[in-house]
């Protein structure tokens, strides 16, 4: 298993937290928790996954610069659903463009990713015009919606989900 990440937000040590001790009870029951701030990875089947989850944000988090637009989504962490238009159509996440993160892949089978900014400009680009785009991360509990277009260039939060379980 990889060596567990300080935490993106505040730098302190995190450790793999169990949400119940009855593994058989909750499939997705294991995050990364920090000990300073209590942030926490989303939750996972197995400790390798919380872990691999928890050090992509420490990644994300220390190299973007770029604000809100530079946040990152990972394809595989849960339900990506990518709606544009005048009516808000949907779009098919593989047709467009993804980065790779081989370590990513390696532990989780799919390291595909795109920040903000990057889905907004090749969805741009192939419409010819600037249209609202809504992104919506969606995780076993919770989710966030992000949108950009409405009134100029850049994300903001529209608001949350309750996740898909």
């Amino acid at each position: 298993m990889n060596k567990i990440r300080p935490c993106p937000f505040c730098g302190g040590a995190a450790s793999i937290t169990r949400g119940h001790k009855d593994e058989s009870s909750l499939a997705l029951s294991t995050c990364v928790k920090c000990m300073e701030c209590s942030a926490v990875s989303g939750f996972s089947i197995s400790p390798e996954n919380a872990v691999a989850a928890w050090n992509r944000r420490y990644k994300t988090t220390k190299q973007s610069t770029g604000g809100y637009g530079e946040h990152v989504i990972w394809l595989h962490d849960g339900i990506v659903l990518i709606l544009t238009g005048p009516h808000l159509d949907h779009v098919d996440p593989s047709s467009l463009a993804w980065n790779i993160d081989a370590e990513t892949a390696e532990v989780t089978g799919d390291g595909r990713w795109l920040s903000l900014n990057e889905i907004r400009d090749q969805l741009w680009e192939d419409l010819k015009y600037q249209a609202l785009i809504e992104v919506r991360e969606e995780g076993p509990f919770d989710g966030v919606i992000h949108q950009v277009g409405n009134y100029d260039d850049q994300w903001r939060p529209y608001g949350t989900t309750e996740g898909y379980a």
